[in-house]
């Protein structure tokens, strides 16, 4: 291992202890380095570009993975300079090149909704457009960690999965973290990859944050995040209707996991597309990517 990733392993050994513990022997952190770099490759077979985006110190062994997968440089390769904006559109379409050939599958959608109706809330909240474009980057790439192929079998059962099977699929912040730092994403990014399932209450993973140690772009791709895995279609769960869903967000806000203020910007963006709560009809089936095509259509 190069010693760029030997550094990295040291930092993460102070910075997951509360994960380990969840995880126990489930987890160890130079193989979870292993598997993210595993994951990027696998994302940069699936299309062009992405490999330009790594950061210089994780070509190495990302070359190598991919030379293991047979895959061959194009004739006059160098690595170019891109931003971010470049590798988020990349990922996405790795993503869905990824999982093509499995039906109905979730992560595409999934990272673009997220994306998305968390700029719409960002909007709602007053945010910067710099704050909302980080925003939006940070929320498509929340979740990265699922293509890793041991999480992804877990969480593709058609089925709801048991407590022993939920805690190793929870590796996925640190994976998601994990590629967001090789693909070299902004600080906004990778902080909500890690902590996107932390509660203000202190109830998430995988380190336990609370309140102020949360910040707000990673308060608002929570409440997203949840709203959506409620409302799709995934498998082996039924997708809450819309008053259920609007419920089960009051919840989460009145036992204090939710910022306030996120999930009031939630509600007045419902508002201002005519989905009031408590006038809603029973059986209303929404999704996310619903709630942000009909504010969009009126936006000015």
């Amino acid at each position: 291992m190069a010693e760029t990733n030997r550094v990295l392993v040291n930092e993460l050994e102070v910075l997951f202890p509360k994960m380990r513990g969840v995880l126990g022997e489930k987890m160890n952190v130079g193989n979870e380095l292993d598997r993210a770099i595993e994951i990027v490759a696998t994302l940069c077979m699936n299309t062009k570009g992405l490999l330009e985006n790594v950061e210089p110190s994780y070509r190495e062994p990302v070359l190598d993975s991919l030379g293991i997968k047979g895959y061959v440089l194009p004739e006059g390769f160098t690595f170019l300079e891109s931003n971010e904006c470049d590798t988020v559109q990349a990922v996405l379409w790795a993503t869905r090149k990824h999982f093509s050939g499995v039906s109905n599958h979730i992560l595409y959608g999934h990272l673009s909704h997220v994306g998305k109706l968390a700029k719409l809330i960002g909007r709602e909240l007053g945010m910067s457009e710099a704050d909302l474009l980080s925003l939006y980057l940070a929320g498509a790439m929340h979740d990265t960690g699922k293509v890793d192929p041991i999480v992804d079998y877990i969480v593709s059962k058609p089925r709801k999965l048991s407590t022993e099977e939920k805690e190793p699929t929870q590796v996925h912040a640190m994976l998601s973290y994990l590629v967001a730092t090789i693909l070299n994403a902004s600080d906004t990014t990778k902080r909500v990859a890690l902590a996107h399932h932390e509660k203000l209450d202190g109830s998430g993973y995988p380190l336990g944050l609370m309140a102020d140690k949360i910040c707000a772009f990673t308060r608002i791709v929570t409440l997203v995040d949840i709203f959506d895995a409620m409302t799709d279609n995934r498998p082996g769960l039924i997708p809450k209707n819309l008053p259920e869903a609007m419920g089960e967000i009051r919840k989460w806000e009145n036992r204090g996991a939710l910022d306030k203020d996120v999930v009031k910007a939630f509600f007045d963006i419902c508002k201002k597309i005519g989905l009031i709560e408590g006038e809603i009809e029973s059986d209303l089936k929404v999704k996310s990517s619903h709630l942000v095509n009909s504010y969009d259509n009126i936006s000015p």
